[in-house]
């Protein structure tokens, strides 16, 4: 049977997310400015009726966006899984599964609204609440699908206590995780699949001297061989403004240089947004590839490392530029351009995974294109534009074409999920 998994995607709302903090600026919002934007839009209604047809449009622009934040959890899990089902090919005969992404905004909330400590949900009750949504999903309307999250996990917490805070976290993962399973109908519902790291947030995860509690997690994960996903481009949700500084936590150079550690050289690490479409662009300069972009770091170690992914979540289809410069990459792999000396180069088809980051693309043009045609999935006219950047390219063979496609969607996300 035929599998299609999305490794990046999401299925909060307005109860795990910060918004007094995003609402006050206190957070640099990167994607999810959308939802301040929009919240600002109806804050100011009643100074802006003469305006109603700019207001009106505005707020339509991102309806969907807003009533995603809006919705209880099971219905968001139910319109992820009913857009995915809506734009396969044979959804009976395909297994499908979606990992969604729980982020950790314990350590912000606690630095930011001191009194609403113990008030506000942690990072474990998203889970809790995430887990008990999917198990109330009527899985019947919705065969052979699968939904397994990732938990967060903001490293800060790991120095706050003795090894007692991470025993702890390591009781809760081993006790809700459903890792080493050899095929995605044998994988329990609702349960853990990996570990989300979030650097943007606050903290740098391999910083020059590596603290010993980072040390003993990094471990763990390899010894358990732990999937994890890091946020891995400059756009971001993050705490703070300054973007250096944030740059410092979140660039692909710290997994460079932790990497390089010989007991963490076998760390299963998905690089999520693969630096961005504009870390693509970037890399590709008048008559040179640029090393020091973000893109072509993460791929130096794709190209290295056993166990090292990126999905590439959160992609502009709409723009030409881009499309040609995703495709630009596979081709030059092809020919070999991206190899290391030395190094056992492994081909960017099997390393790359596909991620949509619903909702974060909901209100984007290459999502909703959808929108125009009556009863179509959005979804499907998302990974449709995927698709068609692989089939614009004239270099790659169609067999070429096809391999990458299905690896992308199966093969690789299984590999990075252990499961086969």
């Amino acid at each position: 049977m035929k599998s299609f998994i999305d490794c990046h995607c999401h299925a909060f709302n307005f109860v795990d997310v910060p918004m007094y903090l995003t609402l006050t600026d206190k957070v640099n919002v990167g994607t999810v400015g959308r939802i301040k934007a929009a919240a600002g839009v109806l804050l100011l209604l009643p100074k802006l009726l003469v305006e109603k047809n700019a207001i009106k449009n505005k707020v339509e622009e991102y309806k969907e966006f807003i009533l995603f934040f809006e919705r209880g959890l099971q219905r968001n899990v139910e319109m992820i899984l009913s857009e995915i089902r809506g734009q396969l090919d044979q959804p009976n005969n395909t297994e499908t599964l979606i990992t969604p992404l729980v982020m950790d905004f314990d350590i912000l909330l606690e630095q930011e609204m001191k009194a609403q400590m113990g008030k506000e949900p942690s990072v474990r009750e998203q889970f809790k609440r995430l887990e008990s949504a999917i198990n109330a999903i009527d899985f019947n309307n919705y065969p052979n699908m699968k939904v397994c999250p990732f938990v967060g996990l903001d490293l800060r917490k790991l120095k706050k206590t003795d090894k007692v805070r991470l025993n702890g976290f390591k009781t809760f993962f081993n006790n809700n995780n459903t890792l080493g399973k050899t095929s995605i109908r044998d994988l329990g519902q609702g349960k853990i699949l990996g570990i989300k790291l979030y650097p943007p947030i606050g903290f740098n995860p391999n910083p020059p001297s590596l603290p010993p509690k980072y040390r003993d997690f990094y471990t763990w994960c390899c010894d358990e061989d732990i999937p994890i996903t890091v946020h891995c481009q400059t756009g971001s949700y993050s705490a703070g403004k300054e973007k250096e500084k944030l740059d410092r936590n979140t660039t692909p150079e710290n997994w460079k240089n932790l990497l390089k550690k010989p007991e963490f050289n076998n760390l299963r690490i998905n690089f999520a947004h693969f630096g961005g479409e504009t870390g693509t662009d970037d890399m590709f300069e008048p008559f040179r590839i640029d090393k020091s972009s973000w893109t072509y770091i993460i791929i130096e170690l794709l190209k290295i490392y056993p166990n090292t992914y990126a999905d590439f979540s959160a992609y502009d289809y709409d723009k030409a530029e881009h499309r040609k410069n995703l495709m630009k990459i596979f081709e030059k792999d092809a020919e070999g351009d991206f190899d290391i000396s030395g190094t056992p180069n492994y081909k960017l088809r099997d390393k790359l995974i596909w991620g949509s980051d619903i909702p974060m693309v909901i209100s984007g043009k290459s999502y909703r294109k959808g929108y125009a045609s009556k009863g179509e999935s959005n979804y499907k006219y998302y990974f449709q534009g995927f698709v068609n950047s692989v089939n614009g390219s004239k270099k790659l063979s169609d067999q070429e074409k096809q391999i990458i496609i299905s690896n992308i969607v199966d093969k690789n996300p299984k590999k990075f999920l252990r499961i086969f």
